[in-house]
Order: C-alpha cells, then structure tokens, then sequence
C-alpha cells in the first residue's frame, strides 16, 4: 500500500502534514495550526515547485467537491 499522507504534532502547537507528491516526486512538509484545520472548510496544499494543488484538508463534502472539480 502506498502511503497517502502523515501527520505528527509539533511543539509550537501547529501539525506537521507530509504529502507525498505525484508532480514532482518529493515529499513536502505543510505547518499547519489547529485554528486553520478547524475554521476552514477547505485548505488546500500546493506543491512548492510547480504550484499546483497535492492535496486538501478539510471537511468531507468540500474535498469530494475540489477533487471532483479538478
């Protein structure tokens, strides 16, 4: 099986998400504070190199939207 995402809490109180990218092959690291995940419906994260989106965190329907839409 092929790892989709990990996630670790850090010590200044943000969460560490790795995305494995399929653009350009790289892993990268998205810093991301608890108010963020909780206040947005949807929060996109972009590959740092090509600019375009890896992945989304959010809640159910509005990642099933922005995937579908893609």
């Amino acid at each position: 099986m092929k790892k989709i995402l990990s996630l670790a809490p850090q010590k200044d109180g943000k969460i560490r998400f790795l995305v494995p990218c399929l653009l350009c092959g790289k892993e990268h690291s998205f810093h991301v504070a608890k108010d963020a995940l909780v206040q947005r419906k949807l929060l996109p994260l972009a590959c740092p190199y090509t600019g375009l989106e890896i992945a989304y965190l959010g809640q159910h329907e509005e990642v099933k939207e922005a995937i579908e839409t893609e």
